[in-house]
């Protein structure tokens, strides 16, 4: 039997799309989808133009100083490598590791390269734990931070468990503890739902995808960087991200080095301007909640399936129940389920998407105690669930864990 899709995988990609989305990259493509920066004929301009128009609308977003420190990147986890290996990779080993703080709950886009570092001697990698609901408080992320730590790199929001994390606070309290330190938040679960001022907040590296919250294609990322993380205003520890990706730039052709303005510098080969042309088409689209309102929207059906399931007797919900402590996702143990067969269950029986393992952070399913039962089955709704579907879901999930 075919179902119509339930679609509760939003915290991977929010779907559907606004259909402005969808008809502006067709249109592109159809029109002409020339090169941007790498000629002077009018569909070169044309796409140029999508690119700076875009990179506009994200500088306003996240009050950037000026547009030129926004880096546009195949998506958030090449934003990561550029921010995390651009840091320390080029580095010889030092004789004492310069100290990383992170979080358990980190994703794998964040662990990996830390781990990578760790293992060659470059860092000293410090995870901050969490408590059994999943959260952590300012002050336990900064007793971590020592007189070796060069780096505060945190999420503001667990992917896995969608709890809320105290990236922000973090950061400012760094400016005037530890001034040294260079900090980098991971937005890809908050950007466009929850306001983010990288100036005010002390933010030196921002990184995001545009195809979650913020409702565009996949394919495409973002990258923040202050003058501060580049070296163009020196940090006492000499620390600056040199570019990862070399290669054309469309400017400075004659030379064999890389060029030294931003973004050239970080932004190698042809952009995905379709992808940028389709983020753009996102952020400029109305006619569906955006910001706080698509919060609350996500957040209501999250407090559905979480007052519902809560007394079940088979069930676990994993992290705080308070939903003003999350974003919009529920993460569920069940017991005589694997995450696994409980996910494909849902969709042989209602049509219902969603996600279920480890979703990339190992490091949150060992602290939360589900890493030995396979991970969790992730319900994350979106701006267009209706409560309709929710009521299929609850109603399937009661029947599945009941036989």
């Amino acid at each position: 039997m075919t179902h119509t899709p339930i679609y509760l995988d939003n915290a991977s990609t929010t779907w559907p799309k606004p259909p402005e989305v969808a008809d502006a990259m067709a249109d592109f493509i159809r029109t002409g989808c020339a090169s941007p920066g790498r000629g002077g004929y009018r569909m070169a301009v044309r796409s140029a133009e999508y690119v700076s128009r875009l990179r506009s609308h994200l500088s306003r977003m996240m009050n950037a100083p000026a547009t030129e420190r926004v880096v546009i990147t195949p998506g958030a986890t090449d934003s990561t490598t550029m921010a995390i290996m651009g840091l320390f990779a080029h580095l010889p080993k030092p004789t004492k590791p310069m100290r990383v703080v992170s979080t358990v709950l980190e994703h794998n886009a964040v662990r990996r390269p830390l781990y990578l570092l760790d293992q060659m001697g470059i860092i000293e990698w410090v995870q901050v734990p969490c408590d059994n609901d999943g959260l952590m408080r300012t002050e336990d992320v900064l007793a971590h931070v020592n007189e070796s730590t060069v780096l505060v790199s945190m999420m503001m929001a667990s992917n896995g468990v969608g709890t809320l994390l105290p990236a922000l606070e973090v950061c400012r309290a760094l400016k005037d503890t530890r001034p040294e330190v260079l900090t980098l938040v991971d937005a890809s679960q908050t950007m466009g739902v929850i306001p983010i001022d990288v100036q005010a907040d002390n933010i030196d590296m921002l990184l995001f995808p545009g195809h979650k919250a913020l409702m565009g294609p996949t394919g495409i990322g973002v990258l923040y960087l202050s003058e501060r993380a580049t070296g163009e205003t020196p940090v006492s520890t000499g620390l600056r991200v040199e570019p990862t990706r070399l290669g054309g730039t469309g400017g400075d052709s004659g030379k064999d080095s890389m060029p030294t303005k931003m973004p050239a510098r970080y932004e190698v080969g042809t952009h995905n301007t379709v992808a940028c042309v389709g983020l753009l088409a996102a952020i400029e689209a109305d006619g569906y909640p955006k910001g706080h309102d698509a919060l609350a929207h996500e957040r209501a059906m999250c407090k559905r399936i979480i007052d519902h399931l809560t007394d079940h007797p088979k069930v676990r919900i994993v992290g705080t129940h308070d939903v003003s402590n999350r974003v919009g996702v529920v993460a569920i143990s069940a017991e005589d389920w694997a995450p696994g067969d409980l996910a494909a269950a849902l969709d042989a029986e209602a049509g219902i998407c969603v996600r279920s393992g480890f979703l990339c952070a190992p490091g949150a399913h060992k602290a939360l105690d589900t890493f030995a039962t396979g991970g969790t089955v992730r319900m994350s709704p979106g701006v267009y669930t209706t409560d309709a579907e929710i009521d299929v879901l609850l109603k399937t999930l009661d029947t599945l864990i009941t036989r």
